[in-house]
């Protein structure tokens, strides 16, 4: 028995290692196949290269596809703006034009289309005239040979006034739906009224659910109610509570196989309403769609919808496309890398569809925290949680608090083994300002200056320019800015000078010091709120300039335009310094878009491959446009990109093939007239000057900034001491840190 054990022992250990084996590779993780089923393919219907103009209405039924266009006009002569209807095949390879021709008035706009059983279009359209202040809505029957069978005027068989409609539905009885602000008109397809009804809270949408029934859509307290119809007693029969969050629904589609669809900037759904489930059908960003360029769909098949689709470029030219299921044998999975920002970013999500094209390995997925009640907070939580996606852009985040390796990975480390992006290939004042104990956690293409600009006479550019500094030119009767209450002083000084007064690394503020003290005397030499006078008396800045009453101007987002300006105000060189301050001499700097990657990331070789097409030439001089005054690029070569483009006076070619004309621009300030001026080499070295000594960072902190503000205001009013407000506001400022640590 005993040698019989041990060779079903010896037999049976090879097979259940083998079974394994074969049941692993057999058998793909559940989540895969279920990603696999979400992933469709898009293309152009072929007959878009027959339909003239852009297409503004359709409707998909089971043997066509019906499309409304538009063909615009020259602007001076919108009259002349061509509608044109057209009957397409069910595949959409081939369109015939429907010969009706309605009215070129520009002022009449066709809101919703139908398509009754016998092939008739069922048409609402809106009527402008500058007769009347209320807008006309008119149902219009039209015969596939293009003969007007009726129009009808819907307020006056509604019997009303006016009426406002946005939404028309067909049900599967021939009824049509009219939708007003809070109230739904039932008309027969000859345009004669049968009923209305009427609620309480605005109706959002109509939808056709799959058993070809009408029901009305609420945003209530933000989610999504509908409200089934009952059109022969003209009231609503049932209600259901989606629970959806209506505000992010982007898009509605009547129900086939659920009772309606609906997308949000992830992907397309549909929901039940039996039993509220809601199930994804399309992922977006897996069969590289786009969200932004998708408006309405229309589900032809339960493997196919009907879209409009396209951003115009030449890879995608708006139209009509067809999204059909791919085989999922076929569908290969990408590693996914996440991007989170606080609110929705076009760019991004646009360079992540690029990005997920042009390669085979990853994919972006780009989500943000608009809806959340607190953006920030709501970011905060996760961070603390640990619930982190691989890149982070931290734009509108005070960031500074989650700068250390336990949150984000050492930028450095990637550009020490990568060809394309190098260290040496930024300006290293720049990185140094956005390092953290000399590492790199975030990173930005673009950045902005801020600080002051003052007399260059009056500043010794060795020296650091601190309130003393600052109070000794103001001897002679003399102010620093214009038109400045308390709290503008207060508040600019902790924007411009964050770090002199929290560091986060430490977990420490000093407020109660006396270099605090000293800002809240300064700011107390401006009047308040109530004190300042607007009015057409007061001297104009130029003028108070002009006189010496006023000695500097305080600068955001500097400008190549900035020092044009001020030189004509100012009549003298001038220099572009930091606000006052013991610690640091430069201006602030800004980022404009802050990119991190989370240190938790399992995928950072991918995120490092996205993040880094930011950081490229050729992106970052594509964004040096004429109207991008007010931004520098990191890069060396981008800079010198920048100011060939604001230096030539003459049309050129740029490094990557595009011709540039000379930037023409002009603008004003107060009394002062200017046409932009070509950058000299004078100007050129002031601006170089300027990025050369930015020393530290801006930051606005909305939290910190309202602390002092109110732990200020009892001694701007004279009721507390400003050493008593420094340490109200020490102990307030301590606990915040505290809380978030």
């Amino acid at each position: 028995m005993q040698k019989g054990n041990r060779f079903m022992k010896r037999w049976i250990v090879p097979f259940l290692i083998i079974f394994s084996m074969f049941f692993l590779v057999g058998c793909e993780d559940s989540n895969d196949l279920e990603m696999k089923e979400m992933v469709y393919g898009y293309e152009l219907l072929p007959c878009m290269s027959e339909i003239k103009g852009d297409v503004t209405s359709y409707k998909v039924t089971e043997d066509a596809i019906y499309i409304a266009s538009l063909e615009w006009a020259d602007e001076s002569n919108p009259e002349q703006s061509e509608k044109y209807f057209y009957k397409c095949s069910p595949e959409g390879t081939v369109a015939s034009r429907i010969p009706y021709e309605p009215k070129k008035d520009a002022d009449e706009w066709l809101y919703s289309m139908e398509v009754s059983e016998k092939g008739e279009l069922i048409l609402l359209y809106s009527c402008y005239s500058e007769d009347s202040p209320e807008s006309r809505y008119v149902l219009r029957i039209v015969g596939e040979d293009g003969t007007l069978i009726c129009e009808t005027d819907i307020a006056k068989a509604a019997d009303k006034e006016s009426v406002f409609i946005y939404d028309m539905k067909k049900d599967k009885s021939g009824k049509l739906y009219l939708l007003d602000e809070q109230a739904i008109y039932i008309m027969d397809t000859e345009g004669k009224l049968l009923g209305s009804i009427e609620d309480e809270q605005m109706i959002s949408n109509i939808i056709r659910a799959a058993d070809g029934e009408i029901l009305a859509g609420i945003a209530e307290n933000e989610k999504y109610t509908l409200k089934r119809i009952d059109a022969d007693e003209f009231f609503f029969s049932e209600v259901y509570n989606t629970g959806l969050p209506y505000y992010s629904i982007t898009s509605f589609g009547d129900g086939l196989d659920y009772d309606f669809y609906y997308t949000n900037s992830e992907g397309v759904y549909g929901y039940n309403l039996t039993g509220s489930e809601s199930k994804k059908i399309i992922d977006f960003v897996s069969s590289n769609l786009n969200s932004l360029f998708l408006g309405t769909i229309k589900v032809r098949t339960a493997e196919e919808i009907i879209a409009i689709y396209g951003s115009g470029a030449q890879e995608d030219p708006h139209g009509l496309y067809r999204l059909v299921k791919k085989d999922p044998k076929d569908v290969v999975l990408k590693e996914t890398i996440t991007y989170y920002s606080l609110y929705s970013d076009e760019e991004a999500k646009n360079r992540a569809l690029a990005f997920n094209k042009s390669q085979d390995k990853y994919q972006v997925v780009v989500k943000d925290y608009s809806l959340e009640e607190d953006p920030a907070m709501a970011m905060h939580k996760d961070f603390v949680a640990g619930n982190v996606p691989d890149i982070m852009d931290l734009s509108g985040v005070s960031s500074d608090k989650y700068m250390s390796e336990e949150y984000f990975a050492d930028l450095y480390e990637f550009m020490e083994s990568d060809p394309d992006i190098r260290r040496e290939d930024f300006m290293e004042n720049v990185l140094s300002v956005m390092e953290t104990d000399g590492k790199l956690y975030r990173i930005t293409p673009t950045f902005a200056m801020n600080g002051l600009l003052l007399a260059e006479d009056n500043i010794k550019a060795e020296n650091r320019f601190s309130f003393n500094d600052l109070t000794a030119l103001e001897e002679k009767g003399s102010k620093a800015f214009y038109m400045e209450t308390k709290t503008d002083v207060l508040s600019t000084a902790m924007e411009m000078n964050y770090n002199d007064f929290i560091d986060w690394g430490e977990g420490k503020c000093e407020f109660d010091s006396e270099k605090y003290i000293s800002v809240l005397q300064y700011a107390d030499t401006y009047p308040s709120e109530d004190e300042l006078v607007w009015d057409e008396n007061v001297p104009t800045m130029t003028a108070q300039v002009k006189n010496e009453k006023i000695l500097a101007a305080k600068i955001y987002n500097m400008s190549m335009m900035d020092l044009q300006l001020y030189e004509e105000m100012f009549e003298r060189e001038l220099s572009f310094v930091g606000f006052p301050s013991d610690t640091f001499s430069g201006g602030a700097l800004s980022m404009d878009r802050e990119l991190a990657i989370c240190a938790k990331s399992s995928v950072k070789k991918g995120a490092w491959e996205f993040l880094k097409t930011y950081l490229s030439r050729e992106y970052i001089s594509g964004l040096m446009s004429e109207e991008d005054f007010f931004v520098y690029p990191i890069r060396k070569d981008s800079m010198e990109d920048k100011i060939q483009r604001y230096s030539a006076t003459e049309a050129y070619t740029d490094a990557f093939g595009n011709e540039m004309n000379p930037i023409s621009h002009e603008w004003g300030y107060e009394d002062i007239q200017l046409k932009f001026e070509p950058l000299n080499e004078k100007r050129t070295a002031f601006y170089r000057r300027a990025i050369e000594a930015l020393d530290h960072r801006y930051v606005y902190d909305s939290d910190v900034i309202m602390m002092v503000q109110e732990e200020a205001e009892g001694y701007f009013k004279g009721e507390i001491s400003a050493a008593q407000a420094a340490a109200n506001t020490q102990e307030r400022v301590s606990v915040y840190m505290e809380d978030y640590r």
